[in-house]
């Protein structure tokens, strides 16, 4: 073979395996998983959002907003929620909030755990999703309500 030839053919070889290696880098790009970080933004942003819009909300009761009637529910539960007198704020928030996130949470798929308590105690209200297995990573939205007998937080997560 002439000089001019090997150069050719080895020049050849080396594109050959330049191209191979391409395609598996390119092949190892398309298939692999995509990440979860578009999901975990999306799901803590939900939580908060979602939090924040429920406690400006107006509950139903009497058109007291969500977040005067946890205040309520936490300090003295002087707030009844119909004609009857006989619903206390507590019971309120709690067939109210598993109302509406029947009919958004679940219904979007998503997992849920809400719950309204004081720091270090059981909390008052607890709310799981259908399944009520909500483990794993959760995307919390807290929110903070001053009260006579401390703080309340009233936390929403989302779970997958």
């Amino acid at each position: 073979m002439r000089k001019g030839q090997t150069e050719v053919l080895g020049f050849a070889m080396v594109m050959l395996l330049v191209s191979v290696g391409m395609l598996f880098i390119v092949g190892f790009i398309i298939l692999r998983e995509p990440s979860d970080i578009k999901r975990v933004f999306t799901d803590k942003q939900l939580a908060v959002n979602m939090n924040d819009a429920l406690l400006s909300s107006t509950s139903g009761c009497k058109g007291i907003e969500f977040e005067r009637l946890i205040i309520d529910c936490a300090q003295y539960q002087e707030i009844l929620c119909d004609t009857s007198n006989t619903i206390s704020s507590c019971s309120h928030i709690e067939t109210a909030m598993r109302d509406i996130f029947t009919n958004t949470l679940e219904k979007w798929g998503k997992g849920y755990k809400y719950q309204i308590y004081f720091e270090g105690m059981d909390p008052m209200i607890h709310l799981n999703s259908g399944d009520g297995a909500c483990n794993g990573d959760l995307e919390p939205g807290i929110f903070y309500l001053p009260t006579t007998k401390g703080t309340v937080f009233v936390r929403l997560d989302i779970c997958e």
